[in-house]
């Protein structure tokens, strides 16, 4: 069901891994551990949604994979 509300197009995936990486990046800068380990799992968070919208295609022409 979930695989139902995934965005078609590249642009929110891409946009969540560009938090992920600031969110990283702001907390190397703060030598915040905690902070990295946030942006490291949003990182991951973009990259297996991704997937799974991939793997849940429908058959559609795709928008944007």
């Amino acid at each position: 069901m979930l695989a139902l509300a995934l965005p078609d197009s590249l642009g929110p995936y891409a946009v969540l891994l560009a938090i992920g990486f600031l969110v990283g990046w702001y907390g190397s800068g703060a030598k915040n551990n905690w902070i990295v380990v946030f942006g490291i799992v949003v990182i991951l968070a973009a990259i297996g949604l991704l997937q799974l919208a991939i793997a849940t295609h429908d058959g559609r022409a795709p928008t944007g994979f």
